[in-house]
């Protein structure tokens, strides 16, 4: 389980249970603002040597690869897994400051308290750079979040040189809340802070605001020197008797710690203060620290490495995420002193039991032990090597059970540690060579409830980590169907395998050309929005033909807004609307919208083309825009309105005026009656492929009437001629044809004349549906014994084919949701629907396939 990976016991807190008359640590405000002049560095120790390891991830945890780690004057990138590895590095006893900086992100940091010689675990949460607003220089704004964040600008901007700075602002806002239970992940630094006065205090937040300035071509800007903002932060959810005002530290990036500047007063449910510069800011109380050393045994004595723990205050009763301990069980760090504290361990307990116990308040620096109950563990060893035979000196191992994973560091080769059974089935590990860029196959077994010991035997990292097309893909992720070949792997069909290939969705765009966010990972790009990254989309645009409709009669207006709300939508495209397809490709004589048409050529239900931008890629596509009338018949007479007032036929319509008249009269229609009804062919599925099927005849009517009232006539089917001119043995309305085909006759007749009728013919065909397969089933292998399997539907797509021609064939999962790739969909073993519709009659054949997983192979 990762939460933190911080080497430092720094408390997390944020106050809900607090009055302005507490009077354990009772804050007063300094009466000077500017720090007294003191080398603060001296709470930091003598320097030391220690080794760093951690993982970067984004927001949605997923890991960030090329991420620059910098400690001191060593630096490091994070591989593919987001992890990073430094084996040592120079620090102090009690200070040690990381930064991770990658284009496209907030730069991330973590500060800790090193355990020397040993491998101190870190995890940073970087935050990608949104831009919330576009503002101008020299106007005064304020630029709001949706939770009540704000910050207000006067418009006096400078550049990073301090020259002033005229034009567009993009302003970059993200509010920390305590009420994210990764807040400690994502924000710089640790809590702790040097205050007016220059003494060492920790803090418990009331919540963070990062603000960054640019340019529109990315140059950093600040605030003009005498400028000022006000910034607005909003009280967490469970926040009780909040002081009505508290003090204001910003994060220097430069030293790695948050400095005292400036108050913030409780205004209703948010904190307002002023700030005449920007980083990160944060409204806190301070509270003088104490060092605190925790060691976690279990029952018989062995220590409990790389497990996570949380602290939270008893009296404050508010959760903060804590940290892991090191290789020898022990985290040491500050937190406020003479306070209760509550310790939940979660590492090496199974989620929902983890265990809680109460420790302190402590006055003074303090060392502690405490014992955990066990659990069902098991216990992995192993020896990791180099692809030489040599033993890994700077790797790691990513393990995991059932559901649960690890990531453990490893310094000499050796590979030992404990984790907790929870009625996992499975596990899988892998090695990562960081020195040598290899890497292990992923190996998996089987365990149950009475294994206690696992022996991962020797195993070497000769894979190695490598980009063949170089497209900024690493080859082991480009095997999709995760079956270990990367040679069966080919999104677009094109017979060159996704790892050799430079284009690998075939849309004329390479795959290194689709890093849109410059961070040099197309993996992350999905300008579209439809959860496939631009690298594997061969339609980054989502553009398919569309249609609306028109109000009004001289014009008809057709407005556009729904069509933007639920179709015309993609993120980050721009649509332009034009008459012919052939100034959409030219992108000339573009239309002003909202659109409008005479009546008479409203009627024709005309097409426009709209050209779709992705404004980041700059692909292109243009689609049909179908035009149609909004049907109205105020006075219900057969007539549109539109109709009536314009004179106009509108072929929608059941009749046809001959003259204008009045669209709020039921008796002055002005219909011309029908004349030679026409014969009509119909073609009708087989749902049971027998040749046989039931037909509403009534829905035909209207066919054989044309725009005549359909009040004005009596519509009959028979089975001969005879039986019509006779008017007898009609038919049912509900019709089941006894022969295919089957003609019937249909008899129209006047209503108040019944010797005026006239005879058509209706021919009923029953169209076989698609065939499906018999047998319709696929089979794959669970190789790492996960229950998912991933299946290339393009093998059940062949059979089908086999069987029929001039079909589509869609695939259906079990959300109803249709399946985009076929090559690589993972799932369970379960059925997804595939329906196989004939292009011709538009008969439709729903199959179903089963998925089979097969855990034994």
């Amino acid at each position: 389980m990762y939460k933190s990976y911080c080497n430092l016991l720094l408390l997390f807190l944020f106050i809900t249970i607090f009055s302005c008359e507490d009077e354990s640590f009772p804050y007063v405000p300094p009466s000077n603002e500017n720090p007294v002049a003191v080398d603060f560095t001296e709470n930091f120790g003598s320097q030391i040597n220690a080794g760093f390891f951690g993982q970067v991830v984004d927001e949605n945890q997923s890991p960030i690869e090329n991420v620059t780690i910098t400690i001191g004057n060593v630096t490091a990138t994070t591989d593919a897994f987001g992890v990073f590895s430094i084996n040592s590095a120079s620090a102090f006893e009690n200070f040690a400051y990381v930064t991770a900086e990658k284009q496209g992100y907030i730069t991330g940091s973590r500060t800790l308290i090193p355990a020397q010689n040993e491998i101190n675990q870190i995890k940073i949460i970087l935050i990608e750079k949104d831009i919330v607003e576009t503002i101008d220089s020299g106007q005064a704004s304020t630029v709001n979040l949706p939770n009540g964040s704000s910050v207000s600008f006067d418009g006096n901007f400078v550049t990073a040189q301090g020259t002033p700075y005229n034009g567009l602002v993009n302003v970059i806002f993200e509010h920390l809340s305590p009420d994210n239970s990764r807040m400690t992940d994502m924000m710089p630094g640790m809590l702790y802070a040097q205050n007016t006065q220059g003494n060492a205090v920790v803090l418990e937040t009331y919540g963070m605001l990062a603000v960054e300035l640019e340019s529109t071509g990315g140059e950093p800007l600040q605030l003009a020197q005498g400028s000022r903002s006000i910034i607005t932060i909003p009280l967490p959810n469970n926040a009780s008797n909040p002081p009505s005002s508290i003090p204001l530290w910003y994060f220097d990036e430069a030293d790695g710690y948050w400095k005292e500047e400036g108050q913030a007063s409780l205004q209703g449910n948010t904190y307002v203060g002023e700030v005449s510069h920007f980083t990160f800011w944060n409204y806190d109380f301070p509270y003088p620290p104490i060092n605190l050393c925790i060691t976690l045994r279990d029952e018989n004595g062995n220590v409990l490495p790389n497990t996570a723990l949380d602290l939270y205050s008893s009296l404050l009763n508010v959760t903060g995420t804590y940290g892991f301990t090191n290789a020898n069980g022990v985290e040491c760090g500050l937190v406020p002193a003479d306070e209760e504290l509550t310790v939940t361990v979660f590492g090496g307990i199974c989620p929902g039991d983890a265990f809680t116990t109460t420790i302190g308040p402590f006055s003074f620096d303090v060392n502690i032990t405490i014992v955990v109950e066990s659990q069902d563990n098991i216990t992995f060893t192993g020896n990791f090597l180099t692809c030489e035979g040599d033993n890994v000196t700077n790797g790691y191992v990513q393990i995991t059970v059932g559901e649960t994973s690890q990531t453990i560091p490893v310094t000499d080769g050796e590979v030992n540690f404990t984790q907790v059974n929870c009625g996992a089935t499975s596990y899988a590990f892998q090695g990562i060579d960081v020195e040598n860029s290899e890497i292990t196959n992923v190996i998996s077994g089987t365990i149950d409830d009475n294994t206690s010991a696992i022996d991962l035997g020797t195993f070497n990292a000769c894979t190695v980590i490598e980009d063949a097309d170089g497209d900024s893909v690493l080859d082991i992720f480009e095997d999709f169907n995760g079956d270990g070949d990367l040679e069966n792997d080919d999104t677009d069909g094109d017979g060159v395998p996704n790892y050799l290939d430079e284009d690998d969705d075939g849309d004329g765009i390479n795959t290194i050309d689709e890093d849109y966010d410059g961070d040099n990972d197309p993996t992350n790009d999905d300008t579209d929005g439809d959860g496939l990254p631009n690298y594997l989309d061969d339609d980054d645009l989502n553009l398919s033909a569309a249609e609306t409709g028109g109000d009004g009669c001289e014009p008809v207006i057709y407005n556009f807004d729904a069509l933007f709300a639920n179709v015309f939508n993609v993120p980050n495209t721009d649509y332009v609307f034009y008459e012919t397809e052939a100034d959409a490709e030219a992108e000339i004589n573009a239309l002003t919208l909202p659109y409008t048409l005479p009546f008479a050529e409203a009627v024709l239900n005309p097409v426009i083309f709209v050209r779709a931008t992705s404004t980041i890629t700059g692909q292109t596509d243009t689609a049909g825009v179908f035009l149609f009338l909004n049907y109205l018949d105020t006075d219900n007479d057969g007539l549109t309105d539109c109709e009536e007032i314009t004179g106009i036929d509108d072929p929608s319509s059941n009749l046809s005026p001959s003259g204008t008249s009045d669209p709020n009269d039921p008796n002055d229609p002005n219909a011309v009656p029908i004349n030679s009804p026409d014969d009509l062919n119909l073609e009708l599925c087989d749902d049971n492929n027998d040749g046989s099927t039931t037909v509403d005849l009534s829905l035909y009517n209207s066919h054989f009437i044309g725009t005549a009232n359909p009040v004005d006539y009596v519509i009959t089917y028979h089975s001969s001629e005879i039986d019509a001119v006779n008017n007898i043995n009609p038919l049912p309305i509900l019709y089941q044809n006894i022969s295919n085909p089957e003609i019937l006759f249909v008899r129209i007749t006047e209503a108040i004349n019944t010797n005026n009728f006239d005879i058509a013919l209706l021919t009923l065909e029953v169209i076989a549906p698609p065939v499906s397969p018999v047998d319709f089933s696929i089979t794959e292998c669970d190789g790492d014994g996960d229950g998912f399997a991933t299946f290339d539907l393009t093998t059940a797509e062949e059979e089908v084919l086999a069987l029929n021609s001039d079909v589509e064939i869609t695939f259906i999962d079990p959300a109803n949701n249709p399946i985009v790739d076929l090559q690589a969909y993972t799932e369970t073993s379960g059925t997804v629907s595939v329906e196989i519709v004939d292009i011709i009659s538009g008969c439709i054949t729903i199959a179903i396939l089963e998925l089979i997983v097969d855990s034994g192979c």
